[in-house]
């Protein structure tokens, strides 16, 4: 086609190698890209090439484009429609950009958090049980990264102890947010991924359901998609309940074997939070060609240890009770709960990860129960009584109201058989001893002590503790 041009007829171009071009440079760039995301060869020399291309056509059609205006091949009619098309270009990309960040900005402001209840959201810390780890990951030399909301109480054993000067980074976030979790995951390359997440309160869960369940249950699967894109990633340890088990308030402890169920709904999503890390495992870390990371799930009973705030929990209500000088109130003084030093299903998390990290791996892939002999099977009013006594000779523990008290078991016993002869794992401190670390450490805080010393000192002590 010859180009034909005057003051009065509208300028036609002639045929362009240069669109052609563009769709080439795209399509070595986009396919340089996918070899570089999926680290394989090639990738980068694909990426700068398509690169150098882009550069190529650029400045041959920008070259093209002068050199015709330059030549006076563009009339007036042209001109206006140069600029009626990029006007309409741009407002269509405001509007598309407007479009795009409204929505994610509605989604993550109002949506997600509505939906999802996150607030109620930790990965490993700055909650109880995941403080204590990384205290005790940092003593062992390990290099930790923690994921998570702020605080979830105030005070709290991540401020109290100063926890967050020990991480290697420090991201606060959701766990809903799969794209940042993912990223974090990317950046810290850990090698062992402890998940703790939850709302883990009976009580609060039924006051709201679907948070809890979106948070025990949907998060749990976001961590396990999350770890999918980590190939560091050797061992997740997945932490539930003994409350997962189909409770028939029998005296029999309950093994690993023995039915899921869940009469609350806290309970119900900590079963399905077993149910999901079952699947994944079988999925997607378990079969020929899968994720090198096995998973493992670790049931353990109440437990108790310095620098536990949360609310409607026995012993951290009888401190603030006591702390003010008021009688403890209690809601089911007969219930009967397996309880445990916090170090002590920690130190079981601990071995469970070592094991699965090893050669044989693979066998210790599977649910765990960490939770005291017998004789750490007490009743709620042993328990208020004994940290009472502890605490100070004029310290009360009374019956609260029976109309306070939603249904909770009165009888859960675990069977850590599995535990003791497959990891060698076995509780150290009787319940006596927990309870006393519990009120010393917050003896020691109420009397000014450096809390991330008392913390390491009682981490030293239990393992320093003879073995039963």
């Amino acid at each position: 086609m010859t180009p034909q041009h005057s003051a009065d007829h509208y300028y036609v171009p002639g045929l362009s190698i240069w669109p052609i071009t563009a769709s080439l440079a795209i399509g070595l760039m986009a396919f340089g890209c996918a070899l570089s995301f999926n680290h394989m060869s090639g990738g980068n020399a694909l990426l700068l090439l398509g690169f150098v291309v882009l550069f190529i056509m650029f400045a041959g059609w920008f070259s093209t484009v002068a050199h015709e205006s330059e030549g006076g091949m563009y009339n007036k009619q042209v001109g206006m429609s140069f600029r009626w098309g990029m006007s309409w270009f741009i407002f269509s990309e405001v509007m598309f950009f407007a479009a795009f960040f409204g929505a994610l900005g509605y989604m993550r402001l109002y949506s997600v958090p509505d939906l999802g209840s996150l607030e109620n959201q930790q990965l490993l810390w700055p909650g109880f049980k995941g403080g204590w780890l990384c205290l005790w990951l940092q003593s062992l030399g390990a290099e930790v990264h923690g994921y998570a909301l702020n605080p979830p109480t105030d005070p709290s054993l991540f401020e109290v102890a100063r926890i967050q000067s020990l991480l290697s980074s420090d991201t606060r976030a959701d766990l809903a947010e799969l794209a940042r979790l993912r990223a974090a995951l990317g950046t810290s390359q850990p090698t062992v991924v402890f998940h703790l997440a939850a709302q883990p309160l009976v009580r609060e869960s039924y006051q709201d359901p679907l948070g809890t369940l979106a948070t025990n249950v949907l998060g749990t699967a976001h961590v396990l998609e999350a770890v999918r894109a980590t190939e560091s990633v050797r061992a997740i340890v997945v932490i539930t309940t003994d409350k997962v088990y189909e409770n028939r308030e029998w005296a029999y402890p309950y093994r690993e074997i023995d039915p899921l169920g869940g009469h609350d709904p806290y309970s119900a999503s900590k079963a399905a939070a077993e149910i999901v890390a079952a699947s994944y495992r079988a999925s997607y870390f378990s079969c020929r060609g899968a994720h090198p990371a096995r998973v493992a799930t670790a049931r353990a009973g109440n437990v108790i240890g310095g620098g536990d705030w949360a609310a409607d929990r026995l012993v951290p209500d009888c401190i603030r009770a006591f702390e003010s000088q008021e009688a403890v109130q209690m809601r089911r003084p007969e219930a009967v709960r397996p309880w445990q030093h916090v170090l002590e299903p920690l130190s079981g998390y601990l071995q469970l990860a070592e094991r699965l990290v090893s050669a044989e791996g693979t066998k210790f892939a599977k649910a765990w129960n960490f939770g005291p002999d017998a004789r750490g099977d007490a009743t709620v009013r042993e328990v208020a009584s004994t940290t009472a006594r502890l605490w100070a000779d004029d310290a009360q523990a009374i019956h609260a109201p029976a109309e306070q008290n939603p249904h909770e078991a009165g009888l859960l016993r675990l069977d850590c058989t599995l535990a003791r002869t497959e990891l060698g794992w076995q509780p150290r401190w009787s319940l006596q001893q927990a309870l006393a670390h519990t009120v010393d450490w917050h003896r020691a805080r109420k009397e000014g002590a450096d809390m991330r010393t008392v913390s390491f000192r009682q981490i030293r002590d239990y393992e320093a503790a003879t073995l039963p």
